[in-house]
């Protein structure tokens, strides 16, 4: 029997397969470069008091798509990154991340205020074409 996929699991793979058509170098692909631009990371956060999963797309020219456990569709926002802080942008919050190697582990709030929640994301390389 094929193990069932979720439609949250459906959504990371689609990120992660969309996120493959925008990879702009091998350098990247192999985590080399810090630059976001065009990458797909997948990881978790605990913004409902459990591990719950997360995904950005960071698309070239600063938009970003993210896939997670709360929302029923992939939401739309922005990102920036300085040096090795990210700042991913969405209607409602705000996720500021560390760049480390592989990893961003950062922290997330909603916009008006209230308790944090702490988020890890993984480089996921692009599958091969």
């Amino acid at each position: 029997m094929f193990p069932i996929i979720t439609k949250l699991n459906r959504a990371l793979i689609v990120l992660v397969a969309v996120a493959a058509l925008y990879a702009p170098n091998a350098a990247q692909a192999q985590g080399i470069s810090r630059n976001l631009s065009g990458t797909a990371w997948v990881g978790g956060e605990d913004i409902t008091g459990r591990p719950t999963k997360l995904g950005f797309a960071f698309q070239n020219g600063g938009g970003a798509v993210m896939i997670d456990a709360v929302s029923p569709n992939p939401v739309k926002g922005n990102w920036r990154q300085d040096g090795d802080q990210a700042t991913v942008t969405f209607g409602n919050c705000v996720y500021r991340g560390r760049i480390q190697g592989d990893r961003i582990t950062g922290t997330a709030q909603m916009n008006g205020g209230g308790r944090p929640w702490v988020f890890v994301v993984q480089f996921a390389p692009p599958t091969p074409r």
